[in-house]
């Protein structure tokens, strides 16, 4: 009998181990299950994801047959401002006669705005590296520096603040008045359809790569709405 014991204490034995291997087996899959649903949750969306949702979201609303491509535009303003804290944000297209205009504007004070509309460009100004000397960054944007006086003598009031312009850069990550980025928006075989401006960053610094990588993919984002309502 005390082998048959011995027999029955080994078995509960073993059985309890094996009880115990699963049970840690099993903790350590829901412990792993649980990582990957925290991980993957939408509660704990990147910025970037956030981004990526809020661009589908602006390409379903403008979808709606209500909408006009100025309304369109002035939304894409907000949504620049939104994502990249530019106070202030210019889009221009290209024109049935072949030219270039600024089609809305947000952030300019009443002068330079009605100045700013009264522009228009040729495809050869759109493409006059000579007297903007602009400074290629990211992937198609361009930097205009207020240094090199990226503008046409004239337009100083085409700027909220002409009085400015020509003031030291006290540092070199500051970005002043004369600053300005262009980013263009392309259509197939990188047709200039139009483009977006924007200068005067909230927080008074160049913006990061990340920012103008952002407006970058927006734009591009812009063209099969634009090409369909013009």
């Amino acid at each position: 009998m005390v082998g048959i014991d011995c027999n029955i204490d080994r078995i509960d034995h073993l059985h309890k181990n094996i009880d115990d291997e699963q049970m840690e087996r099993k903790q350590k899959d829901l412990e792993q299950e649980q990582l990957l649903i925290k991980k993957y949750s939408a509660v704990y969306r990147s910025a970037n994801e956030q981004f990526l949702k809020a661009i589908t979201n602006f390409i379903a609303k403008a979808k709606g047959p209500e909408k006009s491509l100025e309304s369109i535009l002035k939304e894409a303003l907000e949504f620049i401002r939104t994502y990249s804290q530019f106070k202030e944000r210019a889009i221009g297209l290209r024109d049935h006669d072949g030219l270039y205009r600024f089609k809305v504007i947000a952030g300019f004070d009443n002068e330079a705005e009605s100045a700013t509309r009264e522009m228009v460009f040729s495809a050869d100004d759109m493409k006059d590296i000579f007297t903007y000397r602009p400074i290629n960054i990211c992937r198609t944007a361009q930097f205009h520096l207020s240094e090199r006086k990226s503008y046409k003598q004239g337009t100083e009031n085409t700027f909220n603040r002409p009085d400015l312009l020509g003031s030291e850069r006290k540092h070199p990550d500051d970005m002043i008045e004369g600053d300005y980025i262009e980013i263009p928006i392309q259509g197939k075989e990188r047709d200039l359809i139009g483009w977006i401006e924007v200068s005067g960053p909230a927080d008074g610094k160049m913006p990061k790569r990340e920012t103008i990588l952002r407006i970058e993919f927006f734009a591009s984002c812009l063209v099969p709405i634009i090409l369909l309502l013009t």
